[in-house]
């Protein structure tokens, strides 16, 4: 015999996209080039990683956004291809280099890495 659903229950299951898993986070600063979410670059890696992308993007103009993550479950990616979630995030984030006039080049490169799904993806 199935029971009406309480008010506290409906109340409760209407709350729940307010929890929703984010898809990506926010979209990173034009010089913010290392986003290591899963905490796994040592700090004095970490320097040296922003040094030589620094150079990279003054010489050439291409940005290199390295990421970590602990999972793409995190982000609701769960049983989804690395490439589908890279290439996810590198349109939302649109890495890429300004034009003259503010237009996007895409001449960018995201480096993703998640950990937990022992994955990695050049994008």
């Amino acid at each position: 015999m199935n029971k009406p659903l309480s008010r506290s229950a409906l109340l409760l299951l209407s709350a729940l996209p307010a929890y929703a898993v984010p898809e990506s986070p926010p979209r990173p600063g034009p010089r913010e080039f290392l986003q290591d979410y899963a905490k796994v670059v040592k700090p004095q890696h970490e320097d040296a990683i922003i040094v030589l992308q620094e150079m990279g993007f003054e010489r050439h103009g291409t940005p290199i956004v390295v990421v970590t993550v602990h999972s793409m479950g995190k982000y609701g990616q769960r049983g989804s291809s690395i490439e589908a979630f890279a290439a996810k995030w590198f349109n939302k984030w649109q890495i890429g280099k300004r034009g003259t006039e503010g237009e996007l080049i895409n001449k960018g490169i995201l480096l993703l890495v998640s950990i937990g799904d022992r994955k990695s993806r050049i994008e």
